[in-house]
């Protein structure tokens, strides 16, 4: 019998990623304790987007390759790691990103090599592990889920039960058939409501209304509230994963001493890139679940910052445009030295030669 200790995704991404992975100090420096897994590279065409530094994202027609480094490394001082590279099928089911399911479709890591299938790594040590993706050229188009995953199975002392860690980079590849796919969702209602454990929590209901999987985070921020309190802004308790068409929940929990309002209730979430906004007016329940409310879409705040530096470069051309036509007009009434007078004045000069 096996038993997966960790099933742990380290999710770190043709550029370089630029971005440093989150390192606890430990025995080595510059790597995390234990098992751990980076993505060195991204499509530099998703450089603004945070998804793509820690998963693999792309979007390819059939018969199309690519190829990503994936870094493994030991951050432990004192001992090898014997690790097994592998690809696995995962799905993306109940809000999450599960690797080895059932359900899993193995069709993606069918098509992924990498190269190598067992590895060992001394202390403080890492390796980069090519894995390269062939997309097959008669296949449909349609996203499809799968990890590049190091597995570590260290013997164990006479049980014969085995304690295995795995961590490994999340694939989510789309397979490109008459169009690009689209990225989108929406902010459905929220749920206010209290927790067994006595605590306020508002269910944040999304509807994926793209092609692709969304990895959507956020936070709640309470306003208007008894007495005019505030409140916030939360995080959302988790990452929710939602696959193309699925609706999910993402919950806040904010704790059990709030006043039960009514409140304003404003939600941002985000996946990558992308942002939604959206409000409504909530009160909480003494006790179960509260009322349902739709929430009310929001302006994004992403088309603020290009519209205040249009708006200053239009009127630094109204500037300019306007010192131009003052200096041209100076110049069409100004003299230049050679014709001295008014009209007025030659006219009298002219009379004065002639009597």
């Amino acid at each position: 019998m096996r038993t997966l200790l960790v099933g742990l995704l380290a999710l770190t991404a043709l550029l370089p990623t630029g971005t440093a992975w989150a390192v606890t100090e430990g025995d080595c420096p510059g790597l995390a304790p234990g098992l751990g897994a980076r993505l060195m590279e991204m499509p530099s065409r998703l450089a603004d987007n945070p998804r793509a530094q820690t998963r693999i994202i792309d979007e390819l027609r059939p018969g199309a390759t690519i190829e990503r480094h994936v870094r493994f490394s030991n951050g432990e001082a004192d001992r090898d790691l014997e690790l097994a590279i592998d690809a696995v099928p995962a799905s993306v089911r109940d809000g999450d990103f599960l690797m080895d399911t059932d359900d899993a479709d193995p069709e993606l890591a069918g098509w992924i090599e990498t190269g190598h299938g067992e590895i060992t790594l001394g202390p403080c040590e890492h390796m980069d592990v090519l894995a390269t993706i062939q997309v097959p050229g008669d296949v449909e188009g349609g996203e499809r889920y799968a990890a590049v995953t190091a597995e570590h199975v260290p013997a164990s002392a006479g049980s014969g039960v085995k304690m295995a860690s795995r961590i490994g980079i999340r694939v989510y590849l789309y397979v490109v058939g008459d169009e690009s796919a689209s990225i989108d969702f929406e902010i459905e209602e929220l749920v206010p409501r209290r927790t067994e454990g006595g605590d306020v929590a508002v269910d944040i209901v999304i509807d994926n209304i793209g092609d692709r999987a969304l990895d959507a985070v956020g936070e709640l921020e309470l306003t208007d509230g008894p007495s005019g309190l505030r409140f916030g802004p939360v995080s959302t308790d988790r990452m929710t994963v939602l696959g193309p068409g699925e609706q999910e929940t993402s919950t806040v929990t904010l704790g059990p001493d709030l006043p039960l309002g009514p409140w304003r209730a404003e939600v941002t979430m985000r996946s990558g890139d992308l942002e939604r906004r959206a409000e409504a007016e909530v009160t909480f329940p003494a006790q179960g679940i509260g009322e349902p409310v739709d929430a009310n879409p929001l302006q994004d705040r992403g088309f603020l910052i290009p519209l205040a530096v249009g708006l200053l470069l239009l009127a630094l051309l109204l500037l300019l445009f306007v010192a131009w036509r003052r200096r041209r007009n100076d110049d069409d009434g100004g003299g230049d030295g050679d014709h001295g007078g008014t009209p007025a004045q030659e006219q009298v000069g002219a009379a004065s030669l002639t009597s």
